[in-house]
C-alpha cells in the first residue's frame, strides 16, 4: 500500500471490481492496516444520520482516519434532489484523504467520462489525479457463474 495512492476500478457489472476491492483490502488487514469498506448509498447517508461507529468513534471520522478505505458502486448513491449534497460530501472525503495521504481504492460503473459528467469535471479530475484508474473488462462473472451452476444443477435459465 502506498501512501496516499489510490485506485479506480472502472467496468460493467459483474466484472470483478468489488471482488478486487475487498481482495485489497484482505491484504490490507494482513499486514494490520486499519480499513473500511462502505458501499456508496451508505456513505451517503452517514452523513445524514451520523451513526456511531463504536463507542469513541463516529462514522464520518472512522471513513476520514483509516488507512484504506474502499468505497464500493460510486455512482449508485441517491443524488435524485439536486441539492449536490451527497457529490460535495464524496468530493470533500476523498480531498480529505489525498491530503492526508490516505489510500482509497473506489469501484464504479461509469467512465471516467461519465464521473466528470455526474460529479462535475474538477471531480473527476481530482480522481484522475490521485486514483491509478483499472478498467476491468470482459464478461459478466456473476452471470456467467450462475449459468453454469444451473446448468449443472439441471434448472434451466432464461
Amino acid at each position: 500500500m502506498v501512501k496516499g495512492i489510490g485506485l479506480l476500478l472502472t467496468g460493467q457489472h459483474g466484472t470483478g471490481k468489488t471482488w478486487t476491492a475487498c481482495a485489497l483490502a484482505k491484504k490490507a488487514l494482513a499486514i494490520n492496516a486499519r480499513v473500511l469498506y462502505i458501499d456508496a448509498p451508505s456513505l451517503v447517508q452517514v452523513y445524514i444520520d451520523r451513526p456511531m461507529f463504536d463507542e469513541d468513534l463516529t462514522m464520518p471520522l472512522a471513513l476520514m482516519t483509516r488507512k484504506l478505505l474502499v468505497i464500493d458502486d460510486l455512482g449508485s448513491e441517491y443524488r435524485g434532489s439536486g441539492s449536490g449534497h451527497s457529490e460535495s460530501r464524496i468530493l470533500a472525503l476523498i480531498r480529505f484523504r489525498i491530503q492526508h495521504n490516505l489510500c482509497t481504492v473506489i469501484t464504479t460503473n461509469l467512465t471516467p467520462e461519465d464521473l466528470g459528467r455526474t460529479y462535475g469535471e474538477g471531480f473527476a479530475s481530482l480522481l484522475q489525479e490521485a486514483l491509478v484508474t483499472i478498467p476491468l473488462n470482459g464478461k459478466d462473472w456473476r452471470r456467467e457463474n450462475r449459468d453454469r451452476l444451473l446448468e449443472e444443477s439441471g434448472v434451466k435459465s432464461n
